[in-house]
């Protein structure tokens, strides 16, 4: 899994209004309680995963909205995060930092003496690619 933008967004839930019997924390992920995946793995078989990180758990079920309280937008060029309550301009909130991180990221990169050095080194590689496809 790859992080894409500026920014990630984590969503805070009211465990507490979930059904206990469907959710699994990380220390109970073994045996029959371990979480399956309608996916298959690279050898076709079931996927399972082997390791959830402490600060999620593995949920049965879907979640309905109603049980989220917040999202946490964490900017991913500085360790900083804005705390979105979940309302109805979540969303667009959510979207609003994530364009104005980008617009500062993009502001930065400009502004760093190695971005033209890895811009040119780009635009090579983009050449090359397209004369050894065409």
């Amino acid at each position: 899994m790859q992080d894409r933008g500026a920014a990630t967004v984590v969503i805070k839930i009211d465990r507490a209004a979930l059904d206990p019997a469907k959710l699994v924390l990380p220390y109970e992920v073994r045996g029959e309680r371990m979480p399956r995946i309608e996916q298959k793995d690279a050898e076709g078989g079931p996927y399972v995963p082997t390791f959830i990180p402490r600060v999620e758990a593995w949920y049965r079920a879907p979640i309905s909205r109603q049980h989220f309280r917040a999202y946490l937008v964490v900017r991913k060029r500085e360790d900083r995060f804005v705390q979105v309550p979940a309302t109805a301009g979540a969303l667009d909130e959510i979207e609003r930092l994530g364009r104005e991180w980008a617009a500062l990221d993009a502001k930065a990169n400009e502004s760093d003496p190695w971005s033209g050095v890895i811009r040119a080194l780009m635009a090579a590689r983009d050449r090359n690619s397209k004369t050894e496809s065409g």
